[in-house]
């Protein structure tokens, strides 16, 4: 059985909804079977389908006429669920669902998101379907998901479709899309198949970026003229003899000159032995600069103590025989003032001790008395002394160090002598320096040589290995694809039944309608499109290249088979805008096209629903119940006014209108 999903009714908001005139929105019910929507051109047939396309979540194109339109409710059934959508134009990222059967709201749901693990309208449709909501595809080179608004193709053949193509099969770029969803909704895919797609989308992708990098490599070996590998390989060879010969002259040479002399030896270790001295000796005049250094900042600072001292001595000196009648400061008269006995007039501090009483003060406290009038204080004597003393050390650290630069000397001029010893017995200033100075820098100029030639060696190796990854990802891109072919074949050998019994039916409702020109119809298994006589539909001339009865009769039969069988997963519900849009309500065809209409949908066991809209019904068809007829006066939505005939040029169709 294909999927139950029936839209069952269809409410639209206005401006006019809430005015007192109008209490309720503009509501348009449907049959679960056919439903016919005939009236002239611009009468809303088209808008109702776009309204109810909004509704479930996708963009649609609107008329001028639904420009006040401010919501829309859709009523559908889904398997067993009878769910009511709504959608606002004014905000409409977003769809509220609610349960009818349930009586209780599901949720509101995003058109679209950035998040791929949100549930959006449209995934939770499919799930609602029963449709994976997984399902992948390549087009592109990339890997991109199905989703409703697809499946949506095979329910909806809007007018500009009707007579011309089938899922917009002649877009080549969507031909991966529209194979992939019939797969799905018939059966024809499995877990496997996906992953054999990903692998093989993978491969390729590593092929092509291993071909590139080769590309690069190439060039860049092409614009350094590399030579071949052989070549490089003799030359490397050549130079590594070349080198072995020098290396067994230099050595000869230098035993020759006697490099492993005791004597050499000797003086190489005298000369390591001075050169410890000479650190050693280093090591201790660094140090005796510091406590050098110590010293005299130690010295100056004795120094400093001993001139202020000095210049307290004297300012009593001076001032101690002054009697001041006046304030030195402010020079107000301190004769007249009245003091305390025993303070000093100026400052009113307790008067000093005289030179008794501070000797014995500084007696019985055991402490130095930092001034004592009239003569040097035991202070300043103690610290001129320490100075003496460090001055002293100071010369004395001199004299260490110019010892210590004296022994360095001395070690200088024994290492130069050593080392001219030794230059004499290794003979580098003798008669064979000239040799041993050519066969040096030779040796220095074939080591050269070998590493070029063995970078230019190792550079040929990944060239090389840039080739082995093109030629691996290529087999490994081509095992993929034969594998992914060897699967569909497969899949294509488990439904040849399946394309058996559609090409049945196809060629029998092409003979049922009467089809000029067409002697065999089936449904090609390699692209799912329907072929006459062998040739793809589209490349058939019928009255003038109309190929009404090969696209309708297409989607009739998909939706018989799909009804027979309960592993098909095609939804129940088919959508033909003006399928007499070049045949005309005159032809037979288009009579013979209806019937068919009402059989498809007349068998109650299997629910199909059809909505059919067109200008006119053909000549002598009867309708029944299932005409809903719209027109000007009554358009298809009702409260919608519409422009009516007389001022036919000012409705403006579907096709080329903006999205919401």
């Amino acid at each position: 059985m294909s999927t139950r999903f029936l839209i069952r009714a269809l409410e639209v908001a206005t401006d006019r909804w809430h005015t007192p005139r109008r209490r309720e929105p503009h509501r348009r019910e449907f049959d679960e079977g056919l439903n016919l929507l005939i009236g002239p051109p611009g009468s809303g047939k088209s808008t109702v389908i776009e309204l109810i396309r909004f509704g479930l979540g996708m963009n649609a194109r609107k008329t001028p006429v639904v420009e006040k339109v401010r919501g829309v409710h859709v009523e559908i059934t889904v398997g067993e669920r009878l769910l009511r959508l709504y959608r606002s134009t004014v905000s409409h990222g977003e769809v509220r669902a609610h349960d009818m059967s349930l009586g209780r709201d599901i949720g509101t749901f995003p058109v679209t998101s950035n998040d791929p693990d949100e549930t959006t309208i449209g995934k939770q449709l499919m799930v609602w379907l029963g449709l994976p909501s997984d399902v992948d595809f390549t087009s592109g080179g990339q890997r991109r998901t199905l989703s409703f608004e697809h499946v949506w193709e095979y329910v909806h053949v809007p007018q500009t479709d009707i007579d011309q193509r089938i899922a917009r099969h002649d877009a080549t770029g969507l031909t991966p899309r529209r194979m992939r969803l019939f797969q799905l909704l018939f059966d024809l895919i499995d877990e496997e198949l996906q992953q054999l797609e990903q692998l093989l989308l993978e491969a390729r992708k590593e092929h092509t970026e291993a071909k590139n990098r080769n590309e690069g490599v190439t060039a860049f070996t092409e614009r350094a003229s590399l030579p071949p590998a052989a070549d490089l390989r003799g030359r490397l060879s050549e130079a590594l003899q070349r080198r072995e010969r020098l290396s067994g002259a230099l050595s000869e040479l230098r035993s020759t000159m006697g490099t492993r002399d005791d004597r050499v030896l000797t003086l190489r270790g005298m000369l390591a032995a001075n050169r410890n001295n000479a650190l050693r000796t280093q090591a201790a005049l660094r140090e005796l600069t510091q406590v050098q250094a110590s010293r005299q900042e130690h010295a100056n600072g004795l120094r400093r103590s001993l001139e202020r001292l000095q210049r307290l001595r004297s300012a009593n000196d001076l001032l101690a025989p002054i009697e001041f009648s006046q304030c030195p400061r402010c020079m107000q008269d301190v004769d007249g003032r009245s003091t305390p006995a025993e303070t000093c007039r100026l400052c009113l501090q307790p008067e000093p001790p005289t030179e008794e009483e501070a000797r014995e003060k500084s007696s019985s406290d055991g402490e130095l008395p930092l001034l004592i009038p009239g003569e040097s204080g035991a202070q300043e004597v103690q610290l001129a002394a320490q100075r003496e003393e460090l001055l002293s050390l100071i010369s004395q650290g001199e004299r260490e160090r110019q010892t210590l630069l004296g022994h360095l000397d001395e070690l200088a001029e024994g290492n130069r002598e050593i080392r001219e010893e030794e230059e004499l017995l290794t003979g580098t200033g003798g008669p064979h320096v000239e040799e041993l100075s050519r066969l040096t820098e030779g040796l220095a100029r074939v080591d050269g040589e070998v590493e070029q030639l063995r970078h230019s060696l190792d550079l040929d190796r990944q060239v090389q290995s840039f080739r082995d990854d093109v030629e691996r990802a290529g087999l490994e891109a081509r095992a993929a694809q034969e594998n992914k072919k060897g699967h569909e074949a497969y899949l294509r050998r488990q439904a040849q039944g399946l394309f058996a019994r559609l090409s049945r039916s196809y060629d029998r409702l092409l003979h049922d309608l009467g089809t000029p020109n067409a002697l065999r119809g089936e449904i090609s298994p390699k692209d799912y499109l329907p072929h006459i006589d062998e040739k793809r539909f589209d490349s058939v001339n019928l009255s003038g290249g109309n190929q009404i009865p090969f696209i309708v009769g297409y989607w009739l039969t998909l939706h018989e088979e799909a009804l027979g069988n309960p592993l098909y997963l095609l939804p129940g519900c088919l959508i033909l805008d003006s399928p007499q849009k070049s045949l005309g309500p005159l032809q037979p065809l288009s009579q013979r096209l209806y019937e068919q209409f009402r059989r498809i949908t007349a068998n109650s066991e299997r629910p199909f629903q059809l909505f059919v809209l067109d200008t006119d019904l053909p000549d002598g068809f009867d309708p029944g119940s299932s005409l809903i007829s719209v027109d000007y006066p009554s358009p298809g939505i009702p409260g919608i006014h519409h422009a009516g005939p007389e001022n036919q040029p000012h409705v403006e169709d579907m096709e080329g209108m903006e999205d919401w």
